[in-house]
């Protein structure tokens, strides 16, 4: 995920879409990095923080986990060491999709992630 950029998770498209400083309501989840203050990175879903959550642990996790993740809790956003790789982040797209996005890789201003979507 690119620095400032939002997706579209539920496009067909490979690369879901991107949009830089585009966070329109059909751009399910984005990334913000605030380097070098990196304990203040996040993924910021629409309506932030509503859709979006990280998960506890280091995996492997499922959809059951995404569909009781606790969204929009304050504990629960995927900010700072909660970006770290192997953490797992939730997200509730636009049409109503759960998404799994799993950190493989976290440096500056980039944050590569695993994706699954499900029905």
């Amino acid at each position: 995920m690119a620095d400032y950029t939002a997706y579209d998770l539920d496009s067909t498209a490979a690369d879901w879409n991107p949009t830089k400083d585009d966070w329109g309501s059909s751009r399910d989840v984005g990334y913000a990095s605030w380097w070098p203050d990196a304990g203040n990175d996040a993924v910021v879903s629409r309506e932030d923080p509503r859709y979006a959550a990280s998960l506890s642990g280091t995996g492997p996790w499922q959809r059951a986990d995404c569909v009781r993740a606790g969204y929009g809790q304050p504990s629960a956003r995927p900010v700072g060491d909660r970006l770290l790789e192997r953490r797992g982040i939730c997200v509730v797209t636009s049409a109503g999709r759960y998404a799994l996005l799993v950190v493989s890789r976290a440096v500056e201003k980039q944050l590569t992630v695993r994706v699954t979507v499900w029905e």
